[in-house]
């Protein structure tokens, strides 16, 4: 009778046991589904960060968008009120950031006059997909449907706390007019850009998107085939940690490669690389161009 009490007792534990983990692991598979891989995010670099999302609000109509964040303390997505400030305590902490089931057509007016910008007061990271500022899905992939000119305008522009932006996604193919523009405007502490894949450019899509980035020392291959007046103008303008060479490069270089009929549109680069190390200022039309870390050649 004994043997078969401390059996009974035994097998109770372990059912127990059981039930414990598979609550633990439904929990985790809870958490997983309302997090993707791939959703945006600041993660803290420093201890008691914080990291805000404000209208700025120049002159005219706001922008009528809206957020929901991710509650580290219920664990679900809440509605976020812009000017609030998030609290990351520890480093590696992160803030998510989401539009709202119905989406956003942009985050910015029709004509860049009031925009969603982000800041923190100490240094941070960015990654994700910047699509799910647009869209819960994160699903969209260009920036022609049904989403406005101007889209991501000046988001982190002046955000002099961001150092790192290569894991954050970008991953439209076609872009809207003045889309990025200015977007890293002023990030002087940004030493990494992220990958710009798109084809097929639009007005002023990349104008002065990273001018001012005094640290950053690298950037990312770009081989659109579709130019459009004023895209690349001042793209990298007063970057003065990255270097820009003629022709292919090393192996492994990431490269601008500009099509032969470049010309056609207005401006498209001018003074893309002015201030950047190298002493190229404008690239030519059918010309290829590196870019490397400049601090590497430096005393």
């Amino acid at each position: 009778m004994k043997k078969i009490l401390m059996a009974i007792v035994a097998m109770t534990m372990l059912i127990a046991t059981s039930c414990k983990e598979d609550n633990v692991n439904a929990l985790d598979d809870l958490t997983f589904k309302d997090i993707p891989d791939d959703a945006f995010c600041f993660t803290a670099q420093e201890p008691a960060c914080k990291v805000t999302l404000s209208v700025m609000d120049e002159r005219g109509t706001k922008p009528t968008c809206s957020f929901e964040y991710y509650d580290a303390t219920t664990q679900s997505w809440a509605s976020y009120t812009p000017g609030t400030d998030i609290t990351l305590a520890d480093v590696g902490d992160k803030a998510y950031f989401r539009a709202v089931t119905s989406g956003n057509s942009s985050l910015s007016t029709s004509n860049g006059s009031n925009y969603y910008h982000f800041t923190s007061d100490k240094n941070v990271a960015v990654s994700g997909n910047i699509m799910y500022l647009l869209d819960q899905t994160g699903s969209k992939k260009d920036l022609t449907l049904g989403i406005n000119d101007y889209a991501f305008y000046m988001l982190f522009k002046d955000m002099s706390k961001l150092v790192d932006a290569s894991g954050l996604i970008l991953p439209a193919k076609t872009l809207a007019k003045y889309c990025y523009q200015e977007m890293f405007f002023d990030c002087k502490a940004l030493k990494a850009a992220p990958n710009l894949p798109a084809t097929t450019l639009a007005e002023s899509c990349y104008l002065s998107m990273f001018s001012n980035c005094m640290s950053l020392t690298s950037a990312t291959d770009l081989h659109a085939t579709t130019l459009a007046d004023y895209c690349y103008r001042e793209m990298f303008k007063g970057c003065s940690s990255l270097g820009v060479g003629h022709g292919s490069g090393p192996s492994g270089a990431k490269t601008l490669v500009v099509p032969e009929y470049a010309d056609d549109y207005v401006t498209w680069g001018l003074d893309m690389f002015d201030g950047t190390a190298g002493g190229y200022d404008t690239p030519n039309e059918g010309d290829t161009y590196f870019f490397y870390d400049a601090t590497q050649y430096r005393n």
